[in-house]
């Protein structure tokens, strides 16, 4: 991102009543806007909400000849004006929940009267995201800026692609960020019945599925090879019967903590895949130990060491199964 240098200006060479209007410039065409956004850092990203809080940096930059003034050389006029005061071209984002700025709006001012303003503020932004691959999801995190009851025709956004851009260093953990990429579209307004013009800022993210792995998906694991242990148990063993009981139960507890992560979606997630084939499959170790104790109590052991041996190869199997289809299919 290019430094937006506000130092140096004067406010003495502020714009004065008589140059101020609240009409837009250019009446006889579109008045290009330019927009940048940069992201200053991702206070939190809720997959539960569905929202993105960020600490964003808005600047917009248009031409009002009204405000030149050849005085101001090749400085620039730093001015607090409130927006009521000037034309403002009247922007906000999309799926935004709430806002609050920084600090007072700030509109730099050339010799030109080429204004930039910029504002600071604190937003919570919906993004809802398709989970289906959590937690080895990919996504773009998208922040579109449009305009607001002004067609095409009459505001026309640019990207700044030198005032747009990310961090270094941002708080947010869990997540890979990719580079920025913004640019412009128009779009329809339907409730308006116009087209407008929308301004995207994008960038691509990755999860860091790390976390997940070690916390969830290899605890699940051991609790199916817990599960097995069942088939080289005397079948006459009650304790048989109670490892797998308490296999299941165990399952049934990380399914709750998993549920907290996400939010109530009406599809199953990779996550989903293998907690709930991983619960059929210890169940199934459950089944196969009443049978083979029952076998066993009506005299045919025979039957029941080959349902154990059968079960000992079956299983793995099936686990190999279930891990292709819940991360791989």
């Amino acid at each position: 991102m290019a430094q937006l240098d506000l130092r140096g200006g004067s406010s003495a060479l502020c714009p004065t009543e008589d140059q101020l209007s609240l009409s837009r410039p250019g009446t006889a065409g579109p008045t290009d806007v330019g927009v940048g956004l940069f992201l200053n850092d991702v206070v939190a990203l809720d997959d539960v909400t569905q929202s993105l809080t960020a600490d964003l940096f808005l600047i917009l930059r248009w031409t009002d000849t009204r405000l030149a003034d050849p005085g101001r050389g090749s400085s620039q006029a730093v001015c607090t004006l409130p927006r009521e005061a000037m034309w403002t071209p009247v922007v906000q984002a999309r799926g935004l929940r709430e806002s609050e700025s920084l600090y007072q709006d700030i509109s730099a001012i050339d010799a030109a009267g080429t204004v930039t303003f910029a504002r600071r503020v604190i937003a919570e932004i919906a993004v809802p995201f398709d989970l289906r691959d959590f937690p080895f999801d990919r996504h773009t995190l998208a922040i579109e800026v449009e305009t607001v009851f002004s067609s095409v025709d009459e505001v026309r956004l640019v990207p700044l692609d030198e005032l747009s851009g990310i961090a270094e260093r941002l708080s947010i953990t869990g997540w890979i960020l990719g580079v920025p990429t913004v640019a412009v579209d128009i779009q329809p307004a339907p409730r308006l019945q116009i087209d407008h013009s929308v301004f995207r800022f994008a960038v691509e993210m990755r999860r860091e599925s790390y976390f997940y792995i070690w916390k969830a998906i290899v605890p699940l694991t051991l609790i199916i090879f817990m599960s097995w242990a069942v088939f080289w148990i005397d079948p006459q063993q009650i304790a048989r019967i109670g490892l797998a009981a308490t296999a299941i139960l165990t399952l049934i507890a990380y399914q709750f903590a998993l549920a907290g992560m996400l939010p109530r979606i009406s599809y199953l997630t990779r996550a989903d895949r293998f907690t709930l084939s991983s619960s059929i499959l210890v169940f199934l170790a459950l089944m196969e130990a009443v049978i083979a104790s029952r076998l066993m109590r009506q005299g045919r052991v025979e039957a029941s060491d080959r349902l154990d041996q059968y079960s000992r190869v079956a299983f793995p199997v099936a686990l190999a199964g279930i891990i292709a289809f819940s991360f791989y299919l």
